[in-house]
């Protein structure tokens, strides 16, 4: 049976929070983040505790020591292998209980209340699979998580289509950096922060879940060990007629970079490569994907040769353009070393197989 409680000032009484929700976060190598994480998340909860799941990829830097120390109901769910980004979620939605679960990584901060909101605007929309707070990506965390401060201008980015190999073109050439509010080079969408914001995808760090349609639609492929991984599923819960939003109700602070050991390394942009081109295999098709990745390939090459003629070298893109070359001698296969420790024993990286879905 459900816990109850009177909410603060009206005559209703909610469930706890804590029977609603379940908070999962991903770890590898993140002990630089996850003791500051667990005080923004009772931060944040205001006095409701959740659950935590801590789902561990391999880590080596004493994370399951460290969570086995913490008071609460925090639950270390570990692995022996770096499985991935989404496998590593699936681990703690199936663990979960609760009606909705918010997926997270360790360097994201919501205002206090936030969850709450969050689980309201859930239950107000059945058809909502999802939902996220406005999005600030900052390099330190703010002292108070004023509106106005964090948004000057009212104006927040969210996603109203997919990446395809346009974006992916104007990534790896730079223009999304000189031009990041042109709708043709950018994936996301600049619009006024309000009540109610439908969007084709939550952003990556953060969302909140309902648990049933994510357990409907097959939970993340674990394919997309990742990045990625994201839109993927959200092009999954609507095709089955569910629908996402973003809500100026709350704020989600992501602290950029911060999250892993592994973040912005020469690892992840591999990693990244081979996610995308999964990604196109899987919804655009074949001819699509060796397409974007002999045109991709192009233009990191245009890059290689003018960071070696103007700069010296510095910036060197050459380890994306030798990963293509050897994804291609492999015949559109993932190159070894690509997949930290190979992944996840029987899940097939190779971007150009075929795609068989996964039943649902």
């Amino acid at each position: 049976m459900p816990s109850w409680s009177w909410n603060c000032g009206c005559a209703a009484c909610v469930p706890m929070l804590a029977d609603q929700l379940t908070i999962v976060v991903v770890t590898y190598n993140s002990m630089g983040a996850l003791p500051s994480f667990f005080q923004r998340v009772k931060d944040a909860t205001a006095g409701e505790p959740c659950r935590i799941l801590v789902c561990d990829n391999g880590s080596d830097d004493g994370v399951e020591d460290f969570v086995g120390r913490q008071s609460g109901k925090i639950s270390f769910l570990g692995s022996r292998e770096n499985a991935g980004y989404g496998a590593a979620l699936n681990r703690g939605i199936t663990a979960a209980r609760t009606p909705f679960v918010a997926l997270m990584n360790p360097d994201v901060a919501i205002q206090p209340g936030g969850y709450r909101e969050l689980v309201r605007f859930m239950e107000e929309r059945p058809r909502a699979a999802g939902a996220s707070g406005i999005v600030v990506h900052v390099r330190e965390y703010p002292s108070s998580f004023v509106r106005d401060q964090l948004f000057p201008r009212g104006q927040v980015a969210v996603h109203f289509g997919h990446e395809n190999v346009l974006t992916r073109l104007s990534f790896y050439s730079g223009l999304q950096t000189k031009f990041p509010h042109r709708p043709w080079l950018v994936p996301w969408s600049t619009v006024p922060a309000r009540d109610e914001i439908s969007v084709s995808a939550l952003n990556g760090c953060f969302g909140v879940f309902r648990r049933a349609a994510l357990l409907e639609i097959g939970l993340f492929d674990p394919r997309l060990f990742l990045y990625f991984e994201e839109s993927d599923l959200s092009l999954r819960l609507r095709t089955r007629g569910y629908e996402l939003y973003v809500t100026a109700r709350t704020v989600v602070v992501h602290r950029s970079g911060t999250g892993s050991a592994a973040t912005r390394s020469r690892t992840t942009e591999l990693i990244l490569l081979n996610s995308q081109y999964l990604f196109f295999r899987k919804h655009y098709g074949r001819g699509y994907t060796w397409a974007a990745f002999f045109a991709i390939w192009a233009v990191i090459t245009v890059g290689v040769a003018y960071r070696v003629l103007v700069r010296g070298g510095r910036g060197s893109l050459r380890h994306l353009w030798t990963w293509h070359l050897r994804s291609l001698l492999c015949g559109g296969g993932t190159p070894p070393g690509t997949i930290p420790g190979g992944g996840m024993d029987g899940v097939n990286y190779n971007w150009s197989a075929p795609i068989t879905q996964r039943k649902t």
